[in-house]
Order: structure tokens, then sequence, then C-alpha cells
């Protein structure tokens, strides 16, 4: 299965709860179906919010990448 390929990234790099889920959710309204966004963050919880707030809003998290530094980037 390919990579897939980010249309648009947010950094949200410390930015904690609920911040990086509003501007998600923000930013995801100005892009169509089927778009890619990237989301990086730092804040530990942002995983389990992001996941929850995908499963209630029919969106799909293609990808979790935990990086060495404690940051994360989700797709």
């Amino acid at each position: 299965m390919p990579v897939p390929q980010a249309d648009r990234t947010l950094d949200c790099r410390n930015l904690k709860y609920p911040v990086p889920i509003l501007k998600a959710e923000q930013e995801l309204a100005e892009m169509l179906a089927g778009q890619v966004l990237e989301v990086l963050s730092n804040d530990a919880n942002t995983k389990p919010d992001l996941e929850t707030w995908a499963e209630r809003n029919n969106s799909e998290l293609l990808e979790i990448t935990p990086q060495p530094d404690g940051q994360y980037s989700f797709l």
C-alpha cells in the first residue's frame, strides 16, 4: 500500500487539547473530499482525541507516525 501524501500540513506542535482538534476540523472544512490533511503535534493526547474525532465525523485516520523527538504525524 503506498504511503498517503498530504495535500495540506497543519502544524499544531506546542498546542494542547482541544486546539489541535479544532484547527484540524477548520482545515478539513476547507478541503475537498478525498484530500489528505497532515497534523503535526507533540501533545500525547492528540492521538486518542483525533481517533475519537475521526470516528465521530466519518473521517479516516490513515496513518499515525511517532517521531523520535516525541512528535506525531497524523494523516
